[in-house]
């Protein structure tokens, strides 16, 4: 992986559902300062570039559903620089892993390594596949998302304030990290993320069920003249990305097929963008 600091353009998508209705649908293009893998005390940071955010969506009728750090958390998912729960030496007796079978990923061959929780944990962990590329046994991918086992135990982690009278619970949270290789190293490539949560009023008969998504792809990599951005122009964990966006607005800059589709592919939003 990268021994030198790079600086990233990303594509990045964040939206919200209520039930089957889109409620919130942001995009913007993202600057980012991705730090050395070498060097654990140096973070990356990131910072809006253009933005936008559509306006023509359902209102949420009673619950006003707010995602902090959605960029941030996205860069966070690179988990080979910040491996946490997932892989870090702390946690890793927490796992059950197996080597179930080889695969092809971007012409390559992998190692697919299955993991899940250990069934005395008393806590959300995770389950999922990690792939391993054979020749240099660099984690190319992962696909994981909350155990079933630590499911239960799950909702306090993602829930800061809810409404007096009001049940939540997280029902699935499911992620996926993928990198590509150039120039002999291995490069943070696609980020997603996916977390459902049930929420049931007091005295009401049925449940609402919010869907957050983040999507963020690597468009562009740059190896000269990288300067750190400041914490005042960089998005943290307290910063709500819907609230950031309006500041960078400039229609001129999506052209004139300017509509969010959010049921579009990132890939096909990203094209649109470069033509």
């Amino acid at each position: 992986y990268l021994n030198d600091p790079t600086r990233m353009t990303a594509f990045y998508r964040e939206t919200i559902k209520k039930n089957r209705n889109y409620v919130s649908v942001s995009e913007a293009i993202l600057k980012a300062y991705k730090s050395s893998y070498s060097k654990v005390i140096d973070f990356d940071r990131v910072k809006i570039f253009k933005g936008r955010k559509s306006e023509d969506v359902a209102k949420m009728d009673t619950v006003l559903f707010k995602l902090k750090g959605g960029p941030y958390y996205s860069f966070l998912l690179d988990i080979v620089k910040n491996p946490g729960d997932l892989l870090s030496d702390e946690v890793i007796e927490y796992y059950d892993y197996r080597l179930s079978g080889v695969t092809e990923i971007q012409d390559r061959e992998v190692y697919v390594i299955s993991f899940d929780q250990k069934n005395f944990v008393e806590y959300s962990l995770y389950a999922g596949k990690i792939y391993l590329d054979i020749e240099t046994l660099a984690i190319v991918g992962a696909e994981f998302g909350l155990s079933p086992k630590g499911l239960a135990h799950a909702t306090r982690n993602f829930i800061l304030k809810k409404p007096p009278g009001m049940k939540i619970e997280v029902t699935s949270a499911n992620y996926i990290s993928q990198y590509r290789k150039t120039n002999d190293k291995w490069y943070l490539n696609y980020v997603r993320s996916e977390v459902v949560f049930k929420c049931r009023w007091k005295r009401r008969i049925f449940n609402s069920y919010y869907t957050s998504m983040t999507e963020m792809a690597i468009t562009d990599l740059n190896f000269e003249n990288i300067e750190k951005y400041s914490n005042r122009e960089s998005i943290s964990a307290r910063n709500i990305f819907t609230e950031e966006v309006s500041n960078f607005t400039d229609p001129d800059f999506w052209g004139e097929n300017n509509i969010i589709r959010p049921e579009e592919s990132i890939e096909e939003a990203i094209q649109k963008i470069i033509k």
